[in-house]
């Protein structure tokens, strides 16, 4: 399926003869889904979805925005932006907001092809099937006792962008996410657990080291809940707490990427005052930088706004200072922030609004620590080793150390947030004990500012966001962080 650019042209001449000014969005996307429980298919299905979406601005900045499932169907296409235009009207009849920054935007062309290693809607289904039900196989046969579900999901978008000022862009975007749930309900221990892995094509299950980690990572957290019976209360309070890597990239999207999209300034954010950026506000340790921005070989990789605005990394913190927001082309002047096309939406028919895609938090080399071995699927008995060479608990007597997050909850205006940990220990100089998983509370900005330093690389956690009533696939980066004993973060 393709893009008739006489329509496009034809669309943006009849909005220019009616002094409209017109931001035409189509998509072309490919869904592929398959679920196997233990062991047989569960569902299958393979899904293509094509869409136009039309903002019409009149001269005054007035919006109206219509969409349509065609991207070809001449007459419809039509239709929609005569009712985009409908709208755009009214809303200047009925003196709403006006949006002149459209006209500020300048002209843009380009095209980037995110490539895959290997294309997943050219593998047959039946291979497809193969592959997850002998992955399901070899997990369920390692944990007889457990109900065992996969599941693999494909997504390709090709994004088509055309505004009246001649801007023309292409781009197109994958992304792959394996999962497996084990449910586990005997008389010793009843617990789900999740680990997922992501790629970029069908080599998120065809590559050995892929599924190698992948396996790893399952295996030490089945070990960890299994423990679960031997498990000891702790007091709740305020505690020196190590985040692995995925509940600490989890904190960093929930809790820190929320508050940097711009579009809080509608009802502010603790990074904002009286709607703008408290910019080069010192929030963080200066070894501490925080940015959102997904590199071409990367999930939620996203190179264009839905605008049609070339997306910038966004550095949130800079050397521990506030620096810049998530932000559109709406409301990045009002709120005195950089520009950075944070404009995205999963689909045609909805409006985009700024959302991140891959957001990291990096220490500086000084403050990061790299133990000699994986802290990807390393073991809390090897960190403990290693915290005890390296002489921490002279210092730090117990640390509350927080395995992987089964989800939890933020206010991104008040900056309060709390995450449920799938696992997590008591460490002292010669012990490790398990706990009850813990709930890791507390206020956003008081949690970076508790940041002392990192041990290893930042770890990946494939995600999706929901957000204006939508899911979109996004990405955080964390490595094992530690965190100095704050009244305002709370293990309990």
């Amino acid at each position: 399926m393709k893009i008739n650019k006489k329509i496009i042209n034809n669309l943006i001449n009849i909005a220019r003869k009616k002094n409209i000014y017109v931001v035409i969005r189509c998509q072309i996307k490919k869904v592929r889904y398959l679920d196997v429980k233990n062991c047989n298919i569960d569902r299958s299905t393979l899904n293509e979805i094509c869409g136009t979406g039309i903002h019409a601005f009149t001269k005054s900045g007035h919006m109206g925005f219509a969409s349509v499932d065609s991207i070809s169907d001449k007459e419809r296409l039509i239709k929609c932006l005569s009712s985009a235009i409908s709208l755009a009207i009214s809303t200047k009849k009925g003196k709403l907001e006006t949006l002149k920054e459209i006209y500020k935007l300048k002209p843009t062309k380009g095209k980037t092809i995110q490539k895959v290693r290997i294309d997943p809607f050219k593998v047959p289904k039946k291979n497809i099937e193969k592959d997850l039900l002998n992955l399901n196989k070899k997990i369920k046969n390692k944990y007889r006792n457990a109900s065992v579900t996969n599941t693999i999901q494909f997504h390709s978008d090709k994004w088509f962008i055309y505004r009246s000022d001649k801007t023309d862009i292409e781009f197109s975007v994958n992304n792959s996410t394996l999962s497996t749930i084990l449910s586990i309900n005997t008389e010793k221990l009843k617990n789900d657990l999740y680990e997922a892995t992501s790629s970029l094509g069908y080599e998120v299950i065809k590559d050995k080291n892929i599924i190698k980690i992948f396996l790893k990572n399952l295996d030490k957290k089945f070990k960890y809940i299994k423990s679960n019976n031997k498990i000891k209360e702790l007091k709740g309070g305020n505690y020196p707490i190590l985040l692995d890597g995925e509940i600490g990239g989890v904190f960093i999207h929930e809790a820190f990427g929320h508050t940097a999209e711009s579009d809080n300034f509608y009802s502010e954010s603790p990074l904002l005052s009286n709607g703008e950026l408290k910019k080069g506000n010192k929030i963080a340790s200066n070894f501490i930088n925080i940015f959102d921005y997904a590199e071409k070989n990367e999930r939620a990789f996203q190179p264009y706004s839905l605008y049609g605005v070339k997306r910038k990394k966004a550095f949130i913190v800079k050397n521990g200072k506030i620096n810049s927001l998530i932000s559109d082309f709406i409301t990045a002047k009002k709120t005195n922030s950089t520009l950075t096309g944070g404009e995205r939406t999963g689909l045609y028919s909805n409006i985009p609004v700024p959302r991140m895609t891959n957001t990291k938090i990096l220490l500086d080399k000084n403050h990061t620590l790299h133990p000699p071995f994986d802290t990807k699927i390393s073991d809390v008995r090897e960190i403990h080793k290693f915290l005890k060479a390296k002489n921490f608990f002279i210092k730090y007597p117990v640390i509350i150390f927080l395995v992987g997050s089964t989800g939890g909850s933020v206010d991104p205006y008040e900056g309060n947030f709390q995450f449920q940990s799938i696992a997590s220990f008591k460490l002292t100089k010669d012990k490790v004990e398990i706990l009850k998983p813990l709930v890791f509370s507390g206020i956003t900005l008081k949690v970076i500012k508790s940041i002392k330093l990192a041990l290893g690389e930042p770890i990946q956690w494939p995600g999706v966001c929901f957000k204006n009533n939508e899911w979109i696939i996004v990405n955080a980066s964390a490595p094992m962080f530690l965190l100095e004993k704050n009244k305002f973060v709370t293990v309990v």
